[in-house]
């Protein structure tokens, strides 16, 4: 069984968790940058205000969708209006994402922190929506979203092959989008492992230096994210399984097994 309490979920929260060094305002350099034509600064003022009115819009929606018919003429209608969100919260995000040296404030990232972060969970979380909940097509195109965001958007320099410093970063975001607004169901489990065996294919057939490095953040992954001993089920042990075994087979020299304080009995 899962031992955890079912309760309805905030689809998008807009929250980032802090660690390090606070963040506060956005910084002198901000001032200083445009953004396709106009001030950064006064372009973040009006971006700020159009997610917070998105977050609202598509917790609403996420209430009323049905997510037990993907071919309900509801959900197809509901699960377009993320893709489209996903896909703006995508560009925006990798538009601004060269400016961030630009924007530094001493130790601190408050572009990133303020912004791209949230347009990060923005994105996945409606990407995997349609990975999830979507009709045959949408589901692909949910699934697209993922794939580009991990190789285009941090996870893969693409220039070298070589992994990217954002690589460990859009795995667990998109472990975020598929468990946080959700309960931990069967069919949840298998879609965040089919995400990762897609991923592991590509790093393996396009991206070779990157097998390793991906590895680690599955091994990593597999104590830190899904180490709660107060859920457990047959799903979950299954999908660790094949965690396992994605690994050792990306990464051969460095076997592993789950973690004997963290293996999920099957009740």
């Amino acid at each position: 069984m899962i031992n955890e309490k079912i309760e309805k979920k905030e689809f998008i929260t807009l929250h980032v968790q802090q660690c390090g060094f606070a963040v506060y305002g956005m910084g002198p350099g901000t001032a200083r940058c445009t953004f396709h034509g106009q001030p950064l600064d006064k372009y973040l003022i009006d971006l700020r205000k159009k997610m917070l009115h998105t977050r609202h819009h598509l917790n609403a929606l996420w209430n009323r969708m049905n997510k037990e018919n993907p071919d309900d003429p509801q959900t197809v209608k509901f699960i377009e209006a993320r893709l489209k969100t996903g896909w703006w919260a995508l560009s925006i995000a990798m538009e601004l994402t060269p400016l961030q040296g630009q924007c530094v404030d001493g130790p601190t990232n408050p572009l990133r922190f303020f912004f791209i972060q949230r347009l990060e969970e923005l994105f996945t979380k409606c990407f995997a929506a349609a990975w999830m909940f979507g009709n045959v097509e949408q589901q692909i195109a949910g699934r697209r979203g993922l794939i580009i965001d991990f190789q285009s958007n941090g996870g893969v320099h693409l220039e070298t092959g070589e992994p990217g410093e954002g690589l460990r970063a859009t795995l667990f975001t998109d472990f975020d989008a598929h468990f946080t607004p959700n309960n931990r169901e069967e069919f949840v489990y298998k879609k965040f492992f089919g995400l990762l065996h897609t991923l592991a294919t590509i790093v393996e057939e396009q991206h070779p230096k990157c097998r390793q490095e991906f590895a680690r953040a599955l091994r990593f992954m597999l104590v830190h994210h899904f180490g709660r001993k107060d859920i457990t089920s047959p799903a979950k042990t299954v999908m660790l399984e094949k965690i396992v075994s994605l690994a050792n087979h990306l990464d051969p020299v460095n076997m592993t097994t789950i973690p004997e304080s963290e293996v999920v009995v099957k009740k």
